[in-house]
């Protein structure tokens, strides 16, 4: 019980850590509301040379969302049960195949001794 405790707990500050690296930096001085992108006018005169694409969005009256991500808190918290659940069962493997190997010499030194 005490691993499963200290392994939620390093799955926790290991999440955290990940998660602080990955803000901008900016953003953890103060925390400010997202920015909006304004969709300037398309350019319907599209290059002559076939090697260059052209890309256009089509305008509309609402401002394009920079920034899409979830909530931090539920960033962290996915990180944390991600983080969790592959320990977890890292650790439940190489039990299962310990376990294996104790068995497997203890039959071989059974009938070594006998």
């Amino acid at each position: 019980m005490e691993s499963l405790v200290i392994l939620v707990v390093a799955a926790g500050l290991a999440a955290a850590v990940v998660w602080w690296a990955m803000t901008p930096s900016d953003r953890r001085a103060t925390e400010k509301a997202p920015r909006k992108v304004s969709v300037p006018e398309p350019s319907w005169v599209l290059s002559e040379d076939p090697r260059h694409d052209a890309f256009v969005m089509l305008p509309t009256s609402e401002p394009v969302e920079a920034e899409d991500r979830p909530p931090p808190a539920l960033s962290l918290v996915r990180l944390v049960l991600t983080i969790a659940f592959v320990a977890g069962v890292a650790v439940a493997v190489l039990t299962v195949i310990g376990w294996l190997i104790k068995l497997q010499l203890d039959e071989y030194f059974r009938r070594l001794g006998s």
